[in-house]
């Protein structure tokens, strides 16, 4: 079997894809679960760049034209559940920033009743 330029990019992009997930997980940037579930995608798409008829057996077993289709299918799923989970994240964020405000003014007001400066000397 003779790999085309396309999918030697794809096995170098791959490759680094790879390794950047799991250099993350060594960092603790990134849970195991969180690389384990990246590498399973790096490696699927390495194995689809490589044999690509592969993806032609899955999806006429899963009645797809394609295999065209079914990467194109599962990628909009995928970037489909990605966005949700980044929305939720975003919206948690902004609740957990916006009661450490919260409690940050809170904090600031009885300060200033009590009489006490920032240095830590009443008044």
């Amino acid at each position: 079997m003779q790999l085309s330029v396309f999918r030697i990019i794809v096995l170098l992009v791959g490759g680094v894809l790879l390794l950047g997930t799991w250099i993350a997980k060594a960092k603790n940037r990134a849970s195991l679960g969180d690389a384990i579930r990246w590498s399973l995608i790096w490696v699927a798409m390495c194995s689809l760049a490589v044999f690509p008829k592969v993806s032609n057996t899955i999806a006429r077993k899963l009645g797809i034209d394609s295999g065209r289709f079914l990467v194109l299918y599962c990628a909009v799923v995928f970037l489909s559940c990605c966005l949700v989970l980044v929305y939720a994240r975003t919206r948690r964020l902004s609740r957990e920033i916006t009661l450490l405000v919260r409690e940050v003014a809170i904090q600031r007001e009885d300060e200033e009743k009590a009489g006490v400066r920032k240095n830590g000397k009443t008044e």
